[in-house]
């Protein structure tokens, strides 16, 4: 018996999920951003005013860029994840995305070492400019 609870439990989950998708995908519909536009432009200053920053500098530049309400978890592994982009040998935004009407995710090609990978990262509004928000 507790067989087939568990297994009804798996179905009506399943089709919950199933109905719900379509109504999520329209509020959270990807929309890709040109990487020339308003956006990539603000992200590319950004990425220049981390890398230009001195190492007095960065922590300011780093307090400026970030979100607000992030844990401290977040916040030190954004910090972390920063720091390699500000030291990396070339950073270059490959690709801009929307993700509904608050969320934009830079995919950005960095280079150290001499070996190159993406790092996405989930950017937000507020105060009318772009921050960082975290890893994706």
């Amino acid at each position: 018996m507790s067989r087939i609870m568990i297994n009804s439990a798996i179905v009506a989950a399943v089709l919950f999920a199933a109905l719900a998708w379509p109504g999520c995908s329209k509020e959270y519909a990807r929309r890709p951003l040109g990487k020339d536009g308003p956006e990539g432009q603000e992200v590319r200053g950004m990425v220049a005013a981390l890398r230009s920053a001195d190492a007095t500098g960065l922590e300011a530049v780093l307090r400026r860029q970030m979100a607000g309400g992030l844990t401290e978890l977040q916040a030190q592994s954004l910090e972390a994840t920063l720091i390699q982009l500000a030291k990396a040998e070339a950073v270059e935004l490959e690709a801009l995305d929307r993700f509904g009407e608050d969320v934009t995710r830079a995919a950005l090609r960095v280079t150290s070492g001499g070996a190159s990978r993406t790092v996405c990262l989930l950017l937000v509004r507020a105060d009318g400019r772009l921050r960082w928000a975290g890893r994706n």
